[in-house]
C-alpha cells in the first residue's frame, strides 16, 4: 500500500536549491467541446441559472471531500444552504449580471475558497465606479485615489445612506465574495464596496460620509464606467508596488528577494533560477547582512516549490526538510475516491507523461490505481499516512548543516496571501529570525488538488478539490498575523524599506543596551 511519504512532494524539497525546475505546476489540458449559445431572453437566463446551480450542487455532493469530512461537520449544511439561497434568488435572474450574482452567492454561502462555482462572464456592460478608489488599512476604509472635487485622499469612509461602512461592506461585498471572518479578506475585498458590477440584488451607495482632519463631509456619488487605466489603479491599490522576480541589494547589507507569483511563466522560471544561483553564491553575505526581505506583494499562489527553494537557499536544505517533516508529522491526506476524481488522476498522470514529467506521472499512475480501486469498492476515501519517523531533535543543527542564518528575514505579506502563499509562510515561520510584516493574510481551505469542472451550459465552472489535508497544523480559515502592519495608503517599496530600516535600528539599539 502506498503511504503518504511516497506521495509527499508538497512536504519535501528538491535535492539542490539551484535545481533546474523544468516547469511550473502543470495544469491539465481542458477537453474542448462546442460552447452552447448564451441565453437570449430573461426566461432562458433564469433557466440556465436554475440548471447550473443544481449541477454545481450535485457535482459537489458526488466529488467534494467536504461532504464526508468527519472533521468538518458544517460543510454539507453549508452546501445545502448555498443551493437553497440561490434557488430563492432565481425569480430575479434576467441577464448575465444577475446570473453571475446568483452563482457568486451560491459560493459565498459555503464560505470555503476551494468550493462552489464561478461565472465565466458577468456580462457585456462594464463595471462602474464613483470616481474614487478606496483601500482597507488596519481597521478602516480610506480613500486611496480620487477625482477633482471628490473626497480627499486619506479620508476615512464613515458610512453611506445612513448605513455604517462595515455593515455596508458585509451586505454588498461579503454576501457575494470572500470570507468576512478572515482579516486579510478585508484588506482585499472591502474596496469593492465602491465597484458596481450591475448586481441587481444590491443597491450601490448614493451618498457617503467621509472624515478627514476631524471634519465629516457628505458627498453625492456619481457612478461612471471603469476603463483599463482605472482597473490598473484598482489593482495597484491593494497589491501595492510589485517588483519583478529576483534578488536585489537596495543598499549594502540589505537584500531584497521579490516573489510576486508562484505561477511563473517561462521567463519568470528563468528569473527564479537566476535568483536561486545568486542566493547560493551570496550566502556568506546573507549571513552578515543587516536584513533580508522576502517580498510577496502581488502573490496569488501557485506552486509551493518556489518558496521552498528560497527557504532551502537561506536556511539549508536538510534543516528545512527536518522542520517541515516535524510540522506535518501528524498530517494525513484523504483522497475523495469518487469515479470522477479517480478519472481526473488517471488523466493527470497521462498528461504529465506527455508533458515530459515522468517522475510525477509515475506517482500519479500509482495514485490513480488506488483511487480507481477504492471507487470500485465504494470506499469514500483513499488515505495516505506519513509513516516516516520524525526525530524529536528536529530543531538541533547537524554537522552537515550550513552555518545558521541569524539575519532578520522580513516577509512582506499581502492581504490576499493564501494557498501556496500561505504554504510559503508555513515554511518561513518555522525559523525564529522570520518577521512577518504588511497585512494579515487570508485563510486556507484544507481541501486541495483543485480541478475545475465546466457546467453543461458553458456559463460557469465548479470548483472541485480532490483531497483533504487532515490534522494540518494551520487550521481552516486561520490567518497569519504580521508583527508589524503597514497602514500607509501606498504599499510602495520605499514605505516598506522605511519600516524595515526602523526595525533594524531598533534591534541594533536594543542589542547595544544588553
Amino acid at each position: 500500500m502506498r503511504t503518504f511519504s511516497d506521495h509527499s512532494r508538497a512536504l519535501t524539497l528538491s535535492a539542490l536549491c539551484v535545481a533546474q525546475l523544468a516547469a511550473p505546476r502543470l495544469a491539465l489540458a481542458q477537453t474542448s467541446r462546442p460552447t452552447p449559445p448564451a441565453p437570449s431572453t430573461p426566461a432562458a437566463w433564469q433557466g440556465a441559472a436554475r440548471q447550473d446551480i443544481e449541477e454545481a450542487y450535485e457535482l459537489s455532493v458526488k466529488n467534494h471531500p467536504g461532504m464526508h469530512d468527519p472533521f468538518n461537520k458544517y460543510f454539507p449544511g453549508r452546501l445545502n444552504a448555498a443551493r437553497d439561497t440561490a434557488r430563492a434568488m432565481l425569480p430575479r435572474v434576467t441577464d448575465a449580471a444577475s446570473y453571475s450574482a446568483v452563482i457568486a452567492r451560491f459560493s459565498s454561502v459555503i464560505q470555503d475558497g476551494h468550493a462552489g462555482a464561478f461565472a465565466l462572464s458577468s456580462g457585456s456592460l462594464p463595471s462602474r465606479w464613483p470616481g474614487f478608489i478606496t483601500v482597507w488599512r488596519g481597521n478602516a476604509l480610506r480613500v486611496y485615489a480620487t477625482y477633482d472635487g471628490g473626497p480627499s485622499v486619506g479620508a476615512e469612509v464613515v458610512g453611506c445612506d445612513g448605513v455604517p461602512i462595515r455593515t455596508l461592506i458585509r451586505r454588498n461585498v461579503f454576501a457575494f465574495q470572500g470570507r468576512e471572518g478572515e482579516a486579510g479578506e478585508w484588506w482585499v475585498r472591502a474596496r469593492s464596496v465602491f465597484v458596481d458590477r450591475r448586481n441587481p440584488f444590491i443597491a450601490p451607495p448614493r451618498a457617503c460620509q467621509f472624515r478627514a482632519n476631524g471634519k465629516t463631509t457628505t458627498i453625492q456619488l456619481v457612478w461612471r464606467d471603469r476603463d483599463s487605466t482605472t482597473l490598473a489603479l484598482f489593482s495597484r491599490a491593494y497589491n501595492g508596488e510589485t517588483l519583478p522576480i529576483g534578488l536585489t541589494e537596495p543598499r549594502a547589507k540589505l537584500f531584497w528577494m521579490a516573489m510576486p507569483t508562484f505561477s511563473p511563466d517561462t521567463a519568470e522560471i528563468t528569473a527564479y533560477r537566476n535568483a536561486f544561483s545568486q542566493l547560493t553564491a551570496k550566502r556568506n553575505d546573507l549571513l552578515a547582512a543587516d536584513a533580508i526581505v522576502l517580498d510577496l506583494r502581488g502573490n496569488q499562489g501557485g506552486s509551493s516549490e518556489w518558496s521552498r527553494q528560497v527557504a532551502a537557499c537561506l536556511w539549508g536544505e536538510d534543516r528545512v526538510r527536518r522542520q517541515m517533516r516535524a510540522y506535518f508529522a501528524n498530517v494525513e491526506i484523504w483522497w475523495r475516491s469518487s469515479a470522477e476524481n479517480a478519472a481526473y488522476v488517471v488523466t493527470a498522470a497521462r498528461q504529465m507523461r506527455e508533458q515530459g514529467r515522468p517522475d510525477i506521472a509515475t506517482e500519479w499512475d500509482s495514485l490513480g490505481v488506488a483511487l480507481t480501486n477504492a471507487a470500485a469498492r465504494g470506499d469514500t476515501f483513499h488515505v495516505e499516512r506519513n509513516d516516516t519517523p520524525v526525530s524529536s531533535a528536529v530543531a538541533a543543527d547537524l554537522p552537515t548543516d550550513p552555518p545558521t542564518l541569524r539575519t532578520p528575514v522580513y516577509v512582506i505579506v499581502p492581504g490576499q496571501c493564501a494557498s501556496a502563499c500561505n504554504d510559503a509562510l508555513d515554511v518561513f515561520a518555522r525559523f525564529p529570525n522570520t518577521v512577518l510584516i504588511g497585512a494579515p493574510g487570508s485563510g486556507d481551505s484544507p481541501y486541495m488538488e483543485v480541478r475545475i469542472r465546466e457546467v453543461a451550459s458553458g456559463l460557469a465552472s465548479v470548483i472541485i478539490p480532490n483531497k483533504v489535508w487532515v490534522h494540518r497544523p494551520r487550521g481552516a480559515g486561520v490567518v497569519y498575523t504580521p508583527a508589524m502592519e503597514l497602514r500607509e495608503l501606498e504599499w510602495s517599496t520605499a514605505a516598506f524599506q522605511r519600516m524595515i530600516e526602523a526595525d533594524v535600528m531598533r534591534r541594533r539599539t536594543s542589542g547595544r543596551k544588553k
